[in-house]
This record gives C-alpha cells, structure tokens and sequence, in this order.
C-alpha cells in the first residue's frame, strides 16, 4: 500500500506504507523536506549553466532527466579521452547545456548523445 506524500516544491512523491513505522516515517520525512527529483535536477541544471528547457511543463518534465543523463555520460566519456578529444569533449558538454527545446530531447532519449557526437564530429 502505498501514500501520496507532498515534497517542499509542491509535487507529490510515493512512499511504500507497508514496513516497519519508523522506516516509514523516515521516507515520509525525507519527501516532506525536499525537493522531488525534477525539481532538483532544474536547479542544478541552472547552477551548471544549462538554457532553460522550452515545451509544456509535461515535457520539460520528461526531457530534464534525459539532458542531465546525456551531460553525465558526456563527462565520462571525456574522462578517459586525451588531447584533441578533449576538446570535443567539452564542445560536446557545451551543446547538451545549450538544447532548449524539450521536444527534441524527448525524441532522442536514446541517442541524444551518439546524434550530437555525430554534429560535432567527435
């Protein structure tokens, strides 16, 4: 059985009822004084310079997990690189900040990072 709990930002979150009561109450807490992950991924998506997302907020919604996922796997990747790659690297990073349009995340959840290496010719 599950409960609606609502985090500081005003969405709701769901927390497993059926548990130890003072497990439960942790969980409920911990939404009740935070943000849900959406909301926070937003605000450190602002911090890390990214243009703010245009579609309706269903979109937007959907599209910030997969624009963070596609910076973070850019990161990786350009860890391990060396030289010249490094380079391309960071253009990379600096084109995923700079997609605004919901939609076109959206569309490329899968390969938002192979089609934007492609662009960039990395």
């Amino acid at each position: 059985m599950f409960r609606m709990v609502e985090h500081l930002c005003g969405h709701t979150g769901k927390v497993d009822v059926e548990g130890p009561f003072l497990a439960v109450e942790e969980q409920i807490r911990k939404i009740e004084t935070s943000e849900c992950p959406v909301c926070h991924a937003r605000k450190q998506n602002i911090i890390e310079g990214f243009i703010p997302l245009h579609g309706t907020k269903e979109q937007c919604d959907r599209a910030e997990p997969i624009r963070r996922r596609a910076l973070e796997r850019a990161r990786t990747l350009g860890r391990y690189s060396s030289g010249r790659d490094k380079n391309a690297f960071n253009e990379l990073e600096n084109t995923i900040r700079s997609i605004r349009f919901a939609e076109w995340w959206i569309a490329h959840q899968t390969d938002a990072l192979e089609n934007l290496a492609r662009r960039i010719r990395l």
